[in-house]
């Protein structure tokens, strides 16, 4: 049976009709007549939705009805093995996918079968994480670097509490029977056993010095989440699992932020990596012998068959909209700059303002022209000046020198190249009619990523039929699923973040969005053991 939507795109459904569509059984865990249906959105015409009589192919054998419009199987009696209101809710978007947690198929033609079926789907439907047992190794990894008096953490890229946290993780690793290894640039790797390249996921332990307990953490300690309710479920997957810490996420120390990952994916050489100097004025190579984490495993590393992470949103969209977790698209483009302007030091009560050459005034004048350049070319593009430092840095002295950053970013690549262009302009412009000279240095250079569709309909799509809200949303803040991207199929998973913050000790997720991240986190992952990609592993 064919339903048209008025824009040639056709809703198929297996019925106890006579005309079928393509079926393709795939084992006793899906429906003897598959359910495939797609709607069209743009420009369709919307009409009544149809119910239809389904035979099914699952143990009682009885008839239910699907709502082959909405995707919905209407029968309580499918509670156990498809959710507590026997309602799922499948969103296709397009995309040709077999839900984990449910054992149909839905399907349109945009994809040839990326996900084959399993026939774990049923025994692993039910399995959820222990937020409990997730939330206190948060905590734990929280203690070490807690900054007095707050909830947050400071525990900067290779300092003794970066190591004191990596020393705790990589316990809990090892107490799970995961095989460790750690490379030339620290990142480290815990894999379960088994043939192939692994389902991947991770993220860092690295704070900036003002650090909440979620950012980066989450997605480690999740990870590992995932890996023990799998192991006490014994259910046999068939490729591995495994958890990286990358390191020097956040690039508070060492820059350029996303370090680790950038030499995991080969796009950095080890070498060079090595040698950059911290604002501390530590050498990375030194700080890495010194810490004990400077491992012997190559770079680049072993290429994951897929990889997904799993984030604090670190921003207030889905706590404004109210939902629960974000399918994140890819990740806006990054513009680091470290701006020096020399002038002359001078008296601040006797030097007339029209005789002074002040980098106070042309970095100042920086800060809010940034402010107002994101404004002009509007969302979503910002700009921040994050760090200014004063030489002398006294407060009856005209500044002799001024050292500043610039952060600009923007999902769309040739936004971002216009925002540069003309902040250096005024900053040439202004340094010059001040009598000042200006030295820049890139920090960073990361044009805008997308990720891989076929993961972003599967985190949707396990977010939906979990029976969490979700949206499809891209991500301000840089990950190392940007630099994972370039190598394998990947995305992200957001989660609420209270009050939008973060880099802040007052980062707060409440314990149930970390539950619902893990959950979607571990059900994806599940998912992709059996995905199939064509071009996997390039």
């Amino acid at each position: 049976m064919e339903i048209s939507d008025g824009e040639g795109f056709g809703i198929f459904a297996d019925v106890n009709t006579k005309a079928r569509g393509p079926s393709r059984h795939r084992g006793s865990n899906h429906f003897a007549h598959r359910v495939c249906y797609g709607i069209g959105r743009a420009g369709g015409r919307r009409r009544k939705r149809p119910e239809l009589d389904v035979e099914t192919g699952l143990d009682d054998g009885g008839d239910r009805r699907v709502d082959v419009r909405t995707g919905c199987i209407l029968d309580e009696g499918f509670d156990e093995e498809l959710g507590n209101d026997g309602l799922f809710r499948l969103r296709h978007d397009r995309q040709q996918y077999i839900h984990p947690t449910a054992a149909f198929t839905i399907c349109t033609n945009c994809y040839p079968d990326p996900v084959p079926t399993d026939t774990n789907d049923l025994a692993t439907s039910g399995l959820r994480i222990d937020i409990a047992r997730l939330a206190a190794r948060l905590a734990d990894l929280a203690d070490i670097g807690r900054i007095e008096g707050t909830e947050g953490s400071c525990r900067l890229a290779l300092t003794d509490e970066d190591r004191a946290g990596r020393d705790l993780v990589v316990t809990w690793m090892r107490d799970l029977g995961l095989a460790v290894s750690i490379d030339g640039i620290g990142n480290i790797v815990a894999q379960t056993p088994g043939e192939g390249a692994p389902v991947m996921c991770g993220s860092h332990i690295d704070t900036v010095r003002t650090g909440g307990r979620y950012d980066g953490n989450l997605g480690v300690l999740a990870g590992l989440e995932v890996i023990e309710t799998i192991q006490a479920s014994g259910v046999q997957l068939d490729r591995p699992l495994a958890v990286g810490i990358f390191t020097d996420e956040e690039g508070a120390r060492f820059a350029p932020d996303m370090l680790g990952s950038l030499v995991y994916v080969g796009d950095l050489p080890l070498e060079e990596a090595l040698d950059i100097v911290a604002i501390d004025g530590a050498v990375l190579g030194d700080e890495l012998d010194r810490i004990g984490y400077g491992g012997t495993a190559p770079v680049p590393g072993q290429v994951p068959h897929a990889y997904v992470e799993l984030h604090i949103e670190q921003g207030p969209v889905l706590e404004v909209e109210g939902v629960t977790i974000g399918a994140v698209e890819g990740v806006q483009g990054i513009s680091w700059t470290e701006v020096t302007v020399a002038g002359q030091s001078n008296h601040a009560g006797t030097t007339p303002i029209a005789l002074r050459k002040d980098p106070g005034y042309v970095a100042a004048a920086c800060a809010t022209f940034v402010r107002e350049l994101a404004l002009e070319l509007g969302h979503p593009q910002v700009g921040t000046v994050g760090r200014i430092e004063f030489k002398p840095n006294l407060v009856n002295v005209v500044p002799a020198s001024a050292t500043f950053t610039v952060d600009l970013r923007n999902t769309d690549e040739a936004t971002l190249v216009e925002a540069e262009r003309r902040f250096g302009e005024f900053l040439r412009r202004t340094a010059d009619d001040e009598g000042c000279q200006v030295t820049t240095t890139p920090l960073a250079r990361f044009a805008p990523v997308t990720f891989d569709d076929r993961v972003i309909a599967l985190v949707e799509g396990t977010a939906s039929n979990l029976g969490y809200s979700v949206r499809r949303m891209p991500s301000g803040a840089g990950h190392d699923a940007q630099m994972l991207a370039r190598v394998c199929p990947t995305a992200m998973v957001f989660t609420n973040s209270v009050n939008g913050l973060s880099h802040n000790p007052a980062e707060y997720t409440a314990p149930g969005d970390l539950q619902a991240g893990a959950n979607v986190l571990l059900h994806t992952m599940l998912a992709l053991t059996t995905m199939s990609f064509a071009d996997a592993g390039r």
